[in-house]
C-alpha cells in the first residue's frame, strides 16, 4: 500500500478513504511502517498466489 500512503496519511484523508470504501468507524485501521509488508519479504511470492 506504500504508493497509496497519501490516501490514509492524515485524519482527513483517512476519513475520505473510509467513506469511499464503506469502512465503518468501528473497524481499526493502522498504517504500517514504511518497508513493512504483511507477507514478509518483497521478493517472495505469497503462497496463495504462486503457480
Amino acid at each position: 500500500m506504500g504508493k497509496y500512503r497519501f490516501m490514509v496519511s492524515s485524519p482527513g484523508a483517512l476519513a475520505e478513504f473510509r467513506r469511499e470504501y464503506s469502512i465503518s468507524d468501528d473497524v481499526h485501521l493502522e498504517l504500517a511502517k514504511k518497508g513493512h509488508t504483511p507477507r514478509g519479504e518483497l521478493d517472495k511470492c505469497p503462497s496463495w498466489s504462486c503457480p
